[in-house]
């Protein structure tokens, strides 16, 4: 091989090299470049969009003039009432442009009433279907024996510390705590059931069953009886419709609390069942 055809090749080979080295530096320069402009350009793209989108929108309803701030005073003369002594009257009225409505008159500084707490609705709107079930206990026997004894009950878990009321007038006792059921067993010789209301105090009153089915298998109540203290252990907790015989149905063989309140915590629909055994 000569030597030209050596420095011919050395040649080609060189002016490739730069060409190669030129352009990757040129496809750098620019990537650097659009790098730099690119937010520039998006900004000005997302405005020009923003004001065609805006002058091309039809929002199709009347957005009335904004009304003077300073104008505390609500004055009713502002739109003019509707006659309606003759047919014509009303029509005419029906179809008054809503320009002519002076809305710079207006104040809608009115007071908004406060969002009832959902504890107070459901006292207000929803009282416990409890009350209907103690209403039809105290009607199967109107002269059952009351045994007036002191009673009150305690469930540490849940923080209850409840008077336990007796008597057939169901409704006023329960407001004031738990109800002995005229249909129960006396106590220690069979099962006992205790009726509470689930909303009526609210979730922090020591009276309300409102944490109730929180409780589980093993946890104390302690019922305490003319001075003294009855130790129960949870041994089962059901959930019925509220049309079920079995809640009130009753055993009497064995020393048993039954607690009964309604459930879910916002509904009537069933009823949360609490079983307890006497342990001492």
């Amino acid at each position: 091989m000569n030597k030209d055809n050596i420095s011919d090749r050395a040649t080609v080979l060189f002016l490739g090299t730069a060409f190669l080295i030129c352009v990757i530096a040129l496809v750098t320069v620019l990537n650097s470049i659009w790098t730099s402009v690119q937010p520039i350009l998006n900004n000005v793209l997302q405005e020009i969009s923003k004001f065609t989108r805006i002058d091309t929108t039809d929002y199709n309803f009347f957005v009335p003039p904004r009304a003077d701030t300073t104008n505390t005073k609500f004055k009713t003369e502002a739109v003019k009432p509707i006659e309606t002594n003759t047919t014509n009257n009303i029509q005419q009225n029906n179809t008054t442009n809503i320009n002519q409505i002076d809305y710079s008159m207006t104040d809608y500084n009115f007071p908004v009433p406060e969002l009832t707490t959902k504890a107070e609705h459901s006292r207000e709107y929803f009282p416990d279907a409890i009350l209907d079930d103690a209403k039809l206990l105290a009607m199967q026997d109107p002269n059952v024996i009351i045994n007036q004894s002191v009673i009150s009950i305690s469930i540490p878990k849940i923080k209850i510390s409840s008077p336990v009321l007796q008597g057939l007038n169901a409704n006023e006792l329960l407001n004031q705590g738990f109800w002995v059921s005229p249909t129960s067993y006396k106590l220690g010789q069979g099962e006992v059931v205790l009726l509470c209301h689930r909303r009526h105090f609210g979730p922090n009153d020591p009276r309300s069953c409102w944490y109730l089915d929180n409780l589980q298998r093993g946890d104390d109540v302690i019922i305490n009886v003319d001075g003294r203290s009855l130790l129960y252990k949870v041994v089962g907790i059901n959930v019925f419709d509220g049309e079920d015989p079995l809640i009130y149905t009753l055993s009497p063989n064995e020393d048993l609390i039954k607690i009964v309140t309604c459930t879910p915590l916002y509904s009537n629909a069933q009823r949360l069942v609490v079983l307890a055994k006497r342990e001492r």
